[in-house]
């Protein structure tokens, strides 16, 4: 019968070649993939080593980011660089990113509820977190900054009211 007749050279040239075409493709979407996610990040500064007190400022994000997730670290951090240098400067305000794919970095999405990219205030005090607010109005104001940098700015004076001079 034909059907169980070996294949022709021909036809094992074109197997052959087809397998070569396949794996090239894997090894250069792996590749591909790996470069697209971007160099290593820095890692995050513990809190621990900062001061005793203060009140800091993360953006929780993953490691793909849309446009707008990348506008909202841009306005948090402008805001709190332009509105609390001062404490900043002092480390009464702390701003950090963090990558919560990294594997260190897991335990923040049940530490703080996280179901999305996000900004949350930690009020710190004796080296102690003793309170934390999701921020969940970043998505309602990201296409208004105006609107988006006052909520910023209001939730962390609030904090900084509680933490005293």
């Amino acid at each position: 019968m034909k059907w169980e007749q070996e294949p022709s050279a021909r036809e094992g040239a074109k197997m052959l070649l087809a397998a070569c075409l396949l794996l090239a493709a894997a090894v250069l979407c792996a590749r591909w993939t790996a470069s697209a996610a971007g160099p290593e990040p820095a890692q995050a500064a513990p809190v621990a080593a900062e001061p005793a007190s203060q009140v800091v400022v993360t953006y929780f994000h993953t490691t793909f980011r849309c446009p707008t997730c990348l506008q909202i670290e841009k306005h948090t951090r402008d805001t709190v660089e332009k509105d609390f240098a001062q404490d900043l400067a002092s480390k009464r305000v702390l701003f950090r990113t963090i990558d919560v794919q990294e594997a260190e970095n897991r335990h923040f999405i049940q530490d703080y509820s996280l179901y999305s990219k996000s900004v949350v205030l930690s009020l710190v005090k004796n080296g102690k977190e003793i309170r934390w607010k999701n921020l969940p109005d970043i998505w309602k104001y990201a296409y208004s900054w105006d609107k988006f940098e006052q909520y910023i700015r209001s939730e962390i004076e609030t904090f900084l009211k509680e933490l005293g001079s």
